[in-house]
C-alpha cells in the first residue's frame, strides 16, 4: 500500500468568498460555482501560472453582470496569487454551512 504525506494550508470556503468579494467587489458562490457539496474537502494548488483561459475567465468575472462563472474558482485563485492575495501552494478548501 502507498501512502504519501502532503502538506495543506486549509481555508474555509466562506473566507474564500470574503477575500473574492473585497477583491473583485461581487459575490462568489463556491460551492455552486464548483458543484461542492456540503461537508467536503477540496484540494487546489495555487500558483502563478496564467493561460489565456484564466485572463478571460477573470476578464468576463470583472464585467458587471457576470457573478457566476461556472468553474472559474482555479483562475481567480491564481490571479489572487498572482495579485499577492494569496500565498502559492497546495490548499484544502473546506465545504460545510
Amino acid at each position: 500500500m502507498k501512502i504519501r504525506k502532503q502538506e495543506y494550508s486549509i481555508v474555509h470556503f466562506k473566507d474564500l468568498e470574503k477575500l473574492i468579494k473585497k477583491v473583485y467587489g461581487k459575490e462568489y458562490n463556491i460551492p455552486a460555482s464548483m458543484e461542492w457539496s456540503n461537508d467536503s474537502s477540496h484540494e487546489v494548488n495555487i500558483n502563478k501560472t496564467f493561460s489565456a483561459w484564466n485572463v478571460e475567465m477573470i476578464k468576463w468575472l470583472s464585467e458587471p453582470n457576470n457573478n457566476e462563472v461556472h468553474g472559474a474558482l482555479y483562475a481567480i485563485l491564481n490571479d489572487l496569487c498572482l495579485r499577492g492575495e494569496l500565498p502559492a501552494g497546495e490548499y484544502l478548501i473546506e465545504v460545510c454551512w
